[in-house]
């Protein structure tokens, strides 16, 4: 046990010197892997590796992943071979009760269903019984709010990296700590609170109101975020997609539209006309994207809907801008 959690600690280190481009730099033994059992010090960088995966490009992670396994196995330690290749497992599990499988989909062949099985504390903030989340008509958008924010909270438990603005004008802090990670899922309860209050009929919201309590509730929901933003190829960037994508049958509703472009081909003018101005500092460097993330889904009014101001700009990660040379 003692010679697999060196192997592991090598391949975590192997990992982030190679792939420096998603994830930083190697850094100092914990103080926690110090302190840990051999056991608990096994399972802890296992899962710290796996979660890292998810921020590379799917093929290197997918190449990573099979990896990890080999060694495992070599280790006398078998992982299934059906949850390595299963692309709902975002941690495979080691056997005699080392890691357990972390299963989080991104897509649903029932999301109602889905839904219903959430923590009920999910429904309560969205206002509806267990039972009624399940029965919705199409497109309503609390099923995919429950599910997602159960993942959201239990990414914020894996992945000791993670960081989130609670406030739009506010840098995104770090969720390594439970106390932070508390205040997280308090805001987000907030937020879920008034985008369930929102909907019901018998609460007299505008539609442009409505979106915008949507709109407030992605800020937190889907803004998690690391230091270092993931590849726009990665798992992560497909999770804060399909969350985007909550918002549009409501932007629909109120004429707007969420702006769905490639992060690859978003440049430091997108950021001018449809973020806000708070923008979040992202990694410096020439080599680096203009846009590294998008913490905030940006919309837009459709055309035609001259109605005033854009009132649900988003926000974006970006590169700092090149000191001025004298």
């Amino acid at each position: 046990m003692a010679d697999f959690a060196a192997v592991l600690e090598r391949l975590e280190s192997d990992l982030r010197s190679e792939q420096v481009r998603y994830l930083p730099q190697p850094a100092s033994p914990r103080r926690d892997d110090r302190d840990a059992e051999t056991a608990e010090l096994v399972g802890r960088v296992w899962r710290r590796v796996h979660m890292a995966l998810l921020r590379l490009p799917r093929d290197v992670a997918a190449e990573w992943r099979t990896a990890s396994a080999a060694k495992a196995s070599l280790a006398g330690l078998p992982v299934p071979d059906e949850d390595v290749a299963d692309p709902d497992v975002i941690v495979p599990g080691l056997p005699d009760g080392l890691c357990p499988v972390e299963r989080l989909p991104l897509d649903f062949a029932d999301l109602p269903a889905a839904a219903g099985e959430v923590d009920p504390k999910f429904h309560e903030c969205l206002g509806l019984p267990a039972a009624g989340i399940a029965h919705l008509p199409p497109g309503d958008p609390r099923p995919a709010w429950a599910v997602r924010a159960a993942q959201a909270e239990r990414l914020a438990a894996l992945d000791p990296e993670l960081h989130v603005a609670l406030l739009h004008d506010h840098q995104p802090g770090s969720l390594a700590e439970q106390e932070h990670r508390d205040k997280y899922e308090r805001r987000l309860a907030s937020l879920l609170r008034t985008a369930g209050q929102s909907l019901d009929e018998t609460m007299a919201w505008t539609r442009e109101n409505r979106l915008g309590a949507a709109h407030n509730l992605d800020m937190v929901l889907g803004g998690l975020v690391h230091r270092r933003p993931a590849a726009a190829e990665s798992w992560w960037y497909q999770w804060r997609t399909r969350v985007s994508q909550i918002l549009i049958p409501l932007a629909e509703d109120a004429n707007y539209e969420v702006i769905s472009r490639p992060l690859e081909d978003l440049r430091r003018d997108f950021a001018a006309e449809y973020t806000i101005e708070e923008t979040v500092k992202g990694v410096a460097g020439s080599s680096e994207p203009e846009v590294q993330w998008v913490v905030w889904t940006a919309l837009r009014r459709k055309k035609g809907a001259n109605y005033g101001p854009n009132k649900h700009k988003g926000r974006v990660v970006v590169r700092p801008a090149e000191p001025t040379r004298r």
